[in-house]
């Protein structure tokens, strides 16, 4: 559903510029820039069509204009002046329409679809250049993050612990619509099982002693993503509410009975085979079925070596501004590509900080094949 917001005061504009519009669209109408602030964060709109009935409403179309990543902007006003429609234009004005006609609308609107589609795709390959790699796999991957980060549905990612699940979960949500709100990350496994459900939920006071009013997991991510590291490793029947969550879209703080709507997307990661988790009773069919929506399955470093020498310059160049600058020699990199790398890409970076500082340390600004030193 397109998503078009008009900023005018003008009811009979509003009426007018409705009608145009077929039932494809999602129309919302907002009274100044305050209330399209609001609108949009709520909304996320595609098009804004701005209202301009004088040029001392200039510094508010900038503003408006200045803050825009890919949503469109489009003038529609009575002004004729060419210096005026030139300013409009040359700071980022998809259109600018004298009389906001049916046809001119839609073409407009198209337009300005267009022009979405292509900012977005320049902001996601920006994004996705932080992950390294021109393997099959990797490659595939650039293509396919873009096109999840535009839709809501929960997403799954598997893989071996240190692939870069939470890296990967990260460029989703910045290249998302929901960017603008939190990304609050969760590993499941490290939260001890007594403290597990208020720190998802919340607490009311009074649930427990010293208990506090406080915000969980859920709520700190609203508007956001929330990403669940190792899902595997939650308790059965925290497994029964986080279920009830995803179904219904509300929470309930523990010791309280508010019902809190929440608006989230909920990335997952496992290093598990849930499918066996399921047969083996320790994980639920009916979430596993809810969270296993759009997958994601992460390679393991050993079946993209092409990878290991990018990654290892990467990582080189990182360290840096720490270290001065540090090359690596040949034989050093055979030594890298014949490991198994059963750590993945985080034992990858330890061994190149390793080797980093044991050339330093030998007086070396070049990493040779002793400095390549594995536990």
């Amino acid at each position: 559903m397109i998503k078009i917001v008009l900023v005018t005061k003008k009811e009979d504009l509003a009426y007018y510029l409705k009608n145009c519009l077929e039932e494809n669209y999602s129309f919302f109408i907002a009274k100044d820039i305050e209330a399209l602030k609001e609108t949009s964060q709520e909304n996320n709109p595609d098009i804004i069509f701005f209202h301009v009935e004088n040029e001392t409403e200039k510094d508010q179309l900038l503003t408006l204009l200045s803050n825009q990543e890919t949503t469109q902007v489009a003038v529609i006003s009575p002004i004729t002046d060419s210096s005026f429609i030139v300013f409009c234009m040359e700071n980022g004005a998809i259109d600018f329409i004298n009389n906001p006609e049916t046809d001119r609308i839609k073409e407009t609107i198209k337009k300005a679809l267009k022009k979405k589609l292509y900012n977005t795709k320049i902001i996601a390959n920006s994004l996705t250049e932080k992950i390294i790699g021109t393997s099959d796999a990797i490659t595939r991957l650039k293509e396919y993050l873009p096109m999840l980060a535009q839709v809501t549905e929960t997403v799954l990612i598997s893989g071996e612990s240190g692939t870069g699940k939470e890296l990967v979960a990260r460029t989703i949500h910045k290249i998302s619509p929901r960017k603008e709100f939190p990304f609050v990350a969760v590993n499941c496994g490290a939260l001890p099982a007594s403290i597990i459900e208020s720190e998802m939920f919340g607490t009311e006071a009074g649930a427990y002693t010293d208990a506090k009013n406080r915000p969980g997991f859920f709520e700190q991510a609203n508007g956001g993503t929330l990403f669940l590291d190792e899902i595997g490793e939650l308790p059965l029947d925290l497994q029964v509410k986080f279920l009830r969550v995803l179904e219904e879209k509300q929470i309930s703080r523990l010791g309280g009975h508010r019902v809190i709507p929440i608006d989230i997307r909920i990335i997952c990661a496992t290093n598990k085979n849930l499918k066996e988790e399921v047969k083996n009773r320790n994980f639920r069919e009916d979430l596993y079925y809810r969270i296993n929506i759009l997958k994601v399955d992460l390679p393991p470093l050993r079946n993209r070596k092409e990878d290991i020498v990018l990654l290892t310059l990467f990582f080189l160049k990182e360290m840096e501004k720490e270290y001065g600058k540090i090359e690596i020699n040949e034989k050093a990199i055979e030594r890298l590509n014949a490991h198994d790398w059963p750590g993945n890409i985080r034992e990858l970076k330890n061994i190149v900080s390793r080797a980093v500082i044991d050339s330093k340390m030998k007086g070396r600004k070049i990493i040779l094949p002793d400095s390549i030193i594995f536990d």
